[in-house]
């Protein structure tokens, strides 16, 4: 009944199918662009997330709930930023199943005042959005240092745009 314990058979369990989940080896150890890579840390992350809510749930050391859904977090959305990266001509597909699952998390977040997840879905929801968008600038319309100007005015809008959406979900957490 120890959380180290649970995060560290998470971790083996990651490892186990492939995936290597540690903070320092996330990058360094991970192929974005093996195809079953990408699809094993989605089902490995909904299978997490499953696992989570029914302990939750069925108030089966429901404490643990938690860490499940974080490690399905991070998985589910660096699993979909991969399939964005990876799947050039299904890129907006991808961008689609990230907008739902960052719509999720934020109806979980606001049920369970839970700001990290906000945090996070904001976060990976902006590196997500802002390759659709450069690609869309760069290779769609052919930009060059038009597209380059076009990029610095679409960062400081969104860096702008990311402060005011944190700011005021904030003050919704504060009022709930």
């Amino acid at each position: 009944d120890h959380l180290g314990v649970l995060s560290m058979a998470i971790v083996n369990l990651a490892t186990w199918v492939g995936i290597a989940v540690t903070p320092t080896r996330v990058l360094t150890d991970n192929d974005f662009t093996n195809e079953r890579l990408i699809f094993t840390g989605l089902a490995l992350a909904i299978f997490l997330l499953c696992v989570g809510y029914l302990s939750k749930r069925r108030n089966i050391k429901a404490h643990f709930e938690f860490t499940y859904t974080n490690f399905a977090t991070h998985l589910i959305f660096i699993s979909c930023l991969a399939g964005m990266f990876h799947f050039k001509s299904g890129y907006l597909l991808w961008l689609a199943l990230l907008a739902s699952i960052a719509v999720f998390y934020y109806r979980k977040a606001l049920k369970e005042s839970a700001f990290y997840f906000i945090l996070l879905l904001t976060l990976y929801g902006f590196i997500g959005l802002s390759y659709v968008i450069m690609k869309l600038i760069f290779d769609v319309a052919n930009m060059d240092i038009n597209g380059a100007y076009l990029s610095c005015v679409y960062f400081i809008a969104a860096a702008a745009s990311m402060i005011m959406f944190l700011i005021k979900t904030n003050r919704k957490f504060k009022k709930l």
